[in-house]
């Protein structure tokens, strides 16, 4: 069985399909193997949709930012401050970037009672502050 792939744009790619994990390129050797199972009258499966962009990082400003947005900044810098270490509150203080996989933001999350998905809401609402 064969299926589509999607190209970043989320446009279904005509020129590609997977079978078996492996990318079959238009052109490649595999192709006609293709088109003969298309020929066949079979029809490979749609692609699904592309993973949500979350931004791996983001100015420490910005996160601030998006936390003062939804009535989070307080509560977090008072669990830093009463709760973290001290590398965590000097880098709350002074770092210019955060970072997603930071254990430090998972935590952080948790306490302010925010799921993964929130964080990474927070996220993308963070990469969008400009000033």
């Amino acid at each position: 069985m064969y299926q589509k792939t999607r190209l970043l744009s989320g446009e279904v790619s005509q020129t590609e399909v997977v079978q078996a994990g492996v990318t079959i390129p238009l052109g490649s050797r595999l192709w006609p193997e293709y088109e003969a199972w298309l020929a066949a009258g079979n029809t490979p499966t749609e692609p699904g949709p592309l993973p949500a962009y979350v931004p791996t990082s983001v100015k420490m400003w910005q996160a601030k930012a998006a936390l003062a947005a939804v009535d989070k900044l307080d509560a977090a810098t008072a669990a830093i401050n009463f709760g973290g270490t001290v590398p965590l509150k000097l880098a709350w203080e002074y770092a210019t970037d955060l970072s997603r996989s930071s254990a430090a933001v998972a935590s952080i999350g948790a306490v302010l009672g925010m799921s993964s998905a929130d964080i990474d809401a927070l996220f993308v609402a963070a990469e969008q502050i400009v000033v």
